[in-house]
């Protein structure tokens, strides 16, 4: 707590009277349960809004659907769906996304006096919610790059880890082979991350370029800069609705032809990830948007709009139980 306090503290005057109102509200509303957040009524199923009440369970009101007749809660197939001491997820977002350190296992245990393994799925949950949410908008001057991080497996348990899936992930180990991702810069200070490949250090084709850019939100007239990498020159010659430029990786940068946010970035991401006892490529993609959002909240503190997305996205649970089915995916990548 005292390590939380220093952080508000240290924010700036509006960022703490922002705080102060939020959490005023989430206490209004029915002990900061997040579920109250949520007013419409919408069947996850088939989306209809025509229902009848379907009695209570686990002190949650259970609906019936005049339209495909399956039942629900409000919090079906969200990121809160089937999940226990609900109350505490409003607390739980806010510990996750508060700090500029990230919280252990242990330590949000501790806080939230939850077991290390009921923290761990919860976080996950969470980050699935977010992970396909807040898609960055590119225009302007954008700057793009291939990062390359450790491939890494903490851990050899789980239902999905067949005998294939073990002797490949042992396989790219020994080969010392790296998780690489597009990471894109607007220089409105915004960025994302979006997975290329699994392959060691070296150039990318244009056409793995290409599958990755063109799933990005790009306005017209954007100029995108990068170095001058054989794969993306190629690429965006084929692009004619967006201005490429480029510039020497060793050579004198410009003030407008670097990709020096991008740098400084993933120095921050590297210092951030070190709090953790290392971490597994298959949850890779749920870190770097951790790390987003952190970057994000105390920029802006969007609490309230985290705390939305997560129990509305009526996708996030499957994509918390898809996350064996987009590692095993993204283990095929290999090259």
């Amino acid at each position: 707590m005292k390590g939380l306090t220093t952080i508000f503290d240290n924010l700036k005057f509006h960022q703490r009277s922002e705080i102060d109102d939020l959490i005023k509200r989430f206490i209004e509303q029915n002990g900061l349960s997040p579920i109250s957040l949520n007013k419409d009524i919408i069947c996850p199923h088939c989306s209809s809004d025509k229902y009848v009440r379907n009695g209570v369970t686990c002190g949650r009101q259970r609906y019936k659907c005049k339209s495909c007749s399956k039942t629900y809660s409000q919090s079906t197939l969200t990121s809160v769906h089937k999940l226990q001491k609900v109350e505490e997820w409003t607390d739980f977002i806010y510990l996750m996304f508060s700090s500029s350190t990230p919280l252990t296992l242990k330590e949000l245990s501790k806080k939230l006096k939850i077991s290390t393994k009921t923290v761990h799925t919860w976080k996950h949950k969470l980050l699935s919610s977010l992970n396909k949410s807040d898609d960055i908008k590119l225009s302007g001057e954008v700057e793009m790059d291939e990062v390359f991080l450790p491939f890494n497996v903490k851990g050899m348990k789980g239902k999905e880890k067949t005998q294939e899936i073990l002797s490949t992930e042992k396989k790219y180990i020994s080969e010392k082979k790296n998780s690489m991702f597009l990471c894109i810069h607007n220089r409105d200070n915004d960025f994302d991350f979006r997975p290329i490949k699994i392959q060691q250090k070296g150039q990318v084709k244009s056409t793995d370029i290409g599958r990755v850019v063109e799933t990005l939100n790009i306005v017209k007239g954007t100029t995108v800069i990068t170095d001058m990498s054989k794969g993306s020159t190629k690429y965006f010659k084929t692009r004619e609705d967006v201005s490429h430029e480029v510039f020497k990786s060793d050579g004198k940068k410009t003030k407008k032809l670097h990709n020096n946010n991008i740098n400084v970035t993933m120095a921050l991401y590297k210092a951030w990830s070190k709090n953790f006892n290392g971490y597994s490529t298959k949850y890779i993609w749920n870190y770097l948007k951790w790390f987003r959002y952190v970057r994000k909240f105390t920029k802006s503190t969007k609490m309230d709009s985290l705390v939305l997305k997560s129990i509305n996205d009526k996708e996030s649970n499957k994509r918390f139980n898809d996350i064996p089915i987009y590692y095993e995916e993204f283990l095929k990548t290999a090259s």
